[in-house]
């Protein structure tokens, strides 16, 4: 008998003791699914599907059968289906169906993967995590949420970092939602929350000292072209007074040198990097929401690219729907507002909480349990963290 055929002979005989009381896609609570995946992982040692190659609909092959066991056990496919298929009843077991591609992709949105149905490298990599590690994932998310509690504004705004996404919330319920990109491992987006207050229509660019050495000036003293190929400019001074400085008569060394420096500009424009739309709030960070022309790399599934600040993929729609609940009277006027470049800032009469969170595992409103990849490795030392805390309340009851 074959490796891979033993692997599914044990299967099917474990799972006559494994639980299928609770589907991962009806839990009631967070605290429901963290007992299903401690279930898992009493239950013995969560099996591995060996590297192999990229799997689709109407393929046939011998890993076939465990990618489907443990759909079955993590609630994807239902419980109460053959635990391991009849070839007289049902075909070839080996056999990549559309009822696999379907389960397989419904795992792929769960775990934040491109949902394409396929058996590649990352996904088999997100099967094979052991319960156990999620139920370490579950349990540092648990404390995390339960200190953020729930607002008592009745609109806010929560961005997920891992989950790369933003949601507008309205008296409890989702009323626009849209993809972000945040920060890169190097710059990354911190978690906070704070008030946004000021929505800037044509936003021009105050490049950052950090920004300016680490990603421009090494590209200009390649390209002495660089600066006007990007619509940036050297500025001197500040406001209606501050003029352009000829990059040729600048030594880039200067830069961000003494009290009146010279600095880095983009004026406002469609190309402008912060777009057409800047979110701005009282963080004590210097992060932001904003526009980006860059929609292009809205359709990768892992979106940290920026250098902390959080990029949108509807921000237009977004400042729409802030003009609307702050009941502005720009409202329904942005695509008249965006034809020009002037730089307009509207003041929102109630500021908008805005909350940046870092959240790897969570229920989703239909009860599914979604996880994250631990992009910036948070949660190991977060649960640390969590424990010491909890000791010392210990100690002092």
């Amino acid at each position: 008998m074959s490796h891979n055929k033993l692997i599914v002979l044990i299967l099917s005989l474990s799972c006559l003791v494994w639980p299928y009381s609770v589907k991962a896609k009806s839990f009631a609570d967070i605290s429901a699914a963290l007992d299903f995946y401690d279930t898992l992982e009493s239950a013995g040692e969560w099996p591995q599907i060996p590297p192999g190659p990229s799997l689709r609909v109407n393929d046939i092959h011998p890993h076939i059968p465990l990618v489907r066991q443990q759909l079955k056990l993590l609630g994807d496919i239902e419980a109460n289906s053959l635990l391991i298929e009849n070839p007289e009843l049902s075909g070839n077991p080996e056999l990549f169906d559309h009822a696999l591609f379907q389960a397989l992709s419904d795992f792929q949105s769960r775990h934040g993967a491109e949902t394409d149905g396929i058996l590649g490298r990352h996904t088999r990599r997100l099967l094979n995590i052991s319960p156990a590690e999620r139920a370490q994932q579950i349990i540092v998310n648990m404390a995390r949420q339960q200190r953020f509690g729930t607002p008592a504004a009745p609109h806010y705004i929560r961005v997920n970092i891992p989950e790369f996404k933003l949601r507008l919330y309205q008296q409890g319920l989702v009323t626009l939602d849209m993809k972000t990109i945040i920060g890169r491992k190097k710059r990354q987006t911190p978690v906070f929350d704070t008030l946004i207050n000021t929505l800037v229509v044509n936003p021009s660019w105050n490049v950052p000292k950090s920004i300016a050495f680490k990603d421009i000036l090494p590209k200009w003293a390649l390209d002495t072209s660089y600066l006007s190929k990007h619509n940036l400019q050297i500025r001197a001074g500040w406001g209606p007074n501050s003029r352009v400085i000829p990059a040729d008569q600048v030594d880039p060394a200067s830069l961000y040198q003494g009290a009146n420096y010279l600095r880095l500009y983009e004026p406002p424009s469609e190309r402008n990097t912060l777009g057409q739309f800047k979110f701005l709030s009282q963080s004590q960070y210097a992060i932001y929401l904003h526009d980006t022309p860059a929609k292009q790399l809205f359709s990768h599934t892992r979106r940290d690219f920026s250098s902390g600040c959080i990029r949108l993929e509807k921000a237009q729609d977004l400042a729409d729907a802030l003009l609307t609940l702050a009941n502005r009277p720009e409202q329904g006027q942005l695509d008249r507002l965006i034809q020009t470049d002037d730089t307009l800032n509207i003041p929102l009469r109630e500021p908008i909480p805005l909350y940046v969170v870092y959240w790897t595992a969570w229920l989703d409103d239909n009860g599914n349990i979604n996880f994250r990849d631990d992009i910036y490795q948070r949660d190991m030392s977060d649960l640390a963290t969590f424990k010491s805390e909890e000791n010392q309340l210990s100690v002092v009851d």
